[in-house]
């Protein structure tokens, strides 16, 4: 899942409008930043399986970026990190190093539902999860696709003094990322080789994080 973790993103702006949804978006697709991370590193592992043609998805050995104990802990290390921030009683928007927090650990509940049982408890010898909604590849694509219609309604309602043109923007930034996500998930054949794969996770997080930041970024009030 990639675009179904933007929706989230977009999506919690509505519970704080202080936050930028760039950060947001960062923290939901952060633990895809950490799998490229130690892709390269050669910790974690990417496998394209035998019949990947008709599959059209991989498999993967991640229990530090991806488990569900990894996952309370990067959430609660997010947490601490914005609260030096955001800390409280300093200024408005004390709840956005939780919100912060949801965001990290979403990317886990979302990828539950589409990954098979490959995402491990507490380790890589540990029960493994998955509902494995990928095995129906067009529902997953789907469900995507309403968790971007959905985050993006949201974010338009709590965007704020953004602007129409960047409301815009981010509603063509966000077409182009569903629709090139989408089709190519689709319509791939041959995966790019892991590390290729580990370093878009890595750039992906970092640039599409920071065009939402700019698209998000307050802009002074136009007087009358």
């Amino acid at each position: 899942m990639f675009i179904g973790h933007l929706g989230v993103g977009l999506a919690l702006k509505r519970a704080d409008r202080n936050i930028n949804v760039g950060i947001l978006i960062f923290a939901a697709l952060f633990f895809d930043f950490i799998l490229g991370a130690l892709v390269l590193l050669g910790v974690e592992h990417v496998v394209v399986p035998a019949n990947y043609r008709d599959l059209h998805y991989l498999t993967f050995s991640f229990p530090y970026s991806h488990g569900l104990l990894a996952a309370f802990l990067w959430s609660t290390l997010a947490l601490l990190a914005a609260e030096r921030v955001w800390p409280k009683g300093k200024q408005p928007g004390t709840r956005i190093p939780w919100i912060i927090a949801v965001a990290v650990f979403s990317h886990f509940l979302t990828d539950l539902i589409v990954h098979v049982a490959e995402m491990p408890v507490a380790g890589a010898r540990s029960y493994m999860l998955g509902l494995g909604l990928w095995n129906h590849l067009y529902a997953a694509l789907v469900l995507e696709g309403l968790l971007v219609v959905a985050g993006l309604t949201l974010y338009l309602k709590s965007a704020g003094n953004v602007g129409r043109p960047a409301k815009y923007g981010m509603i063509l930034f966000m077409i182009f990322l569903s629709a090139s996500a989408i089709i190519g998930q689709a319509i791939s054949t041959v995966p790019p080789g892991p590390r290729a794969l580990a370093v878009v996770w890595l750039v992906q997080a970092i640039v599409v994080a920071g065009i939402a930041f700019w698209l998000d970024r307050e802009r002074p009030a136009v007087a009358a």
